[in-house]
């Protein structure tokens, strides 16, 4: 459109300067206002509503005329003025994309509206991603500055459904911020096919599946996100560099991952963070972090306690080439082909493991070799005398066993159980009894044992 040609007066005193991205449903330029020789920035996301002349004429083809299509579109500024308002109350928050102000101009035809939404300057996480290199610290700051900003979205009983890395911003400060929210959800109506494949990505399986869903939704397509940064900028099901993705691939990862299949645990990343990514994408609403709070302590604490010898994410642009050699497994582990990584000693420890190879499962059954015979020193005398054992080999002497002691213990419990019988129960002083003339016999044996 005319109005967002560059360096052309628009919202105002502000003037566009470039293009910053484009998505389904607008696009967002960078836009600077100058005042007493200062320059300010900031952004402008402009959305078109209808998005094209083919909108229309779906309208018109299911019966409606002029008058009705406007009113069509009025009603949906409106929606768009209210969540414009949902924004402004998010306004101060540090992991919330801030909102500065907005206007909406009705089209000269009467026939919808343009929509300008005016909000921080800050660089999108995909911008960042192709130019910089993610460690596994990097990616749990980003959760832990997400969780934070669905906590406020908690507090004010907002899900947002529209997680992904596209809506996801990084500040000057490092701060990671939560952006677009409700603008996906309310284009989605605008639209005469609702097929946009790509926001199914992160999608929570009941949403896909259209059934009823809760905050936790949002937890999913976090987890999803996190999943995906972690590996290889892959998603589950999906195979990892050097290999290609092909269409079928995608088509096959979505039907596995919205049908339940459990979720790969991501190869060469910590274990606990692993565990914490998985549980956040549990297919089941209710086996997933009840609450952005109880995830971000989770990831807290794996940033507090350490992550040992940290690996570096592969950013989107490198995907495409081979990777550099994987760093070689820790002592003790075998690494298949696959990226699975196993403790052998973990397993090993296990009573249950014995493993199928003959040679192997016959030291299994044998685990010590045989002891070596102590070394000999010399008396004065020149006879050969054996070493004295290291103080933890040396063996003691067994205690004599002591069956006069449990004698007098019996004869105590048959007194105990008569009187059990008398003032409690007859029926637990019997069984007191039995147990009392049991140990009984058993102590006179041992004492005839030990004498013999």
């Amino acid at each position: 459109m005319q109005q967002t040609e560059l360096n052309q007066p628009i919202f105002g005193n502000w003037y566009i300067e470039e293009k910053i991205g484009a998505g389904s449903f607008g696009s967002v330029y960078k836009i600077r206002r100058e005042e007493f020789g200062v320059t300010y920035h900031s952004a402008l996301k402009v959305i078109e509503i209808p998005q094209t002349g083919n909108d229309v004429s779906s309208l018109q083809s299911e019966g409606m005329d002029q008058n009705s299509i406007s009113e069509y579109y009025t009603d949906l500024a409106q929606n768009f003025v209210k969540e414009i308002e949902l924004l402004a109350s998010l306004r101060g928050n540090s992991n919330v994309v801030s909102y500065e102000d907005h206007s909406i101009v009705p089209h000269e035809d009467g026939v919808g509206y343009t929509i300008f939404i005016r909000m921080e300057l800050l660089t999108p996480l995909t911008a960042y991603l192709s130019e910089h290199q993610f460690t596994q610290e990097d990616v749990i700051r980003l959760g832990i500055d997400m969780c934070r900003a669905l906590e406020l979205c908690e507090a004010k009983n907002i899900i947002h459904r529209d997680i992904k890395p596209d809506n996801i911003f990084i500040a000057d400060t490092g701060a990671f911020k939560l952006g677009d929210f409700g603008v996906a959800r309310q284009m989605e109506k605008t639209m005469s096919s609702l097929s946009q494949k790509g926001t199914y990505t992160y999608m929570a399986p009941e949403v896909y599946q259209g059934n009823k869903y809760d905050k936790t939704v949002d937890i999913y397509s976090l987890g999803i996100v996190l999943y995906r940064l972690l590996n290889h900028n892959r998603t589950p099901f999906l195979p990892l560099p050097p290999q290609n993705v092909k269409y079928s691939d995608r088509e096959t990862a979505q039907i596995r991952r919205m049908r339940g299949d459990a979720i790969p645990p991501i190869p060469d990343i910590s274990p606990v963070l692993n565990k914490i990514v998985l549980k956040a994408c549990a297919f089941q609403a209710q086996a997933r972090y009840q609450s952005a709070k109880e995830m971000r302590e989770a990831l807290e604490s794996v940033l507090k306690n350490g992550l040992g010898n940290q690996k570096t994410v592969v950013s989107p642009s490198e995907t495409e080439r081979p990777l550099p050699t994987a760093d070689r497994p820790k002592h003790g582990s075998i690494r298949f082909s696959k990226g699975t990584e196993i403790d052998v000693e973990q397993r090993m420890r296990e009573k249950s493991f014995v493993p199928n190879t003959p040679s192997v499962r016959s030291q299994a059954q044998n685990p010590l070799p045989a002891p070596k015979q102590p070394q000999t020193i010399a008396n004065q005398g020149g006879t050969p005398v054996p070493a004295p054992l290291p103080a933890q080999m040396q063996m003691v002497a067994p205690k004599k066993n002591n069956g006069v002691a449990l004698l007098v213990i019996s004869i105590v419990l048959i007194l105990l159980s008569a009187l059990l019988c008398y003032y409690v129960s007859i029926i637990g002083g019997f069984i007191l009894f039995v147990a009392s003339i049991v140990l009984m016999v058993y102590s006179i044996n041992k004492i005839r044992h030990s004498s013999s």
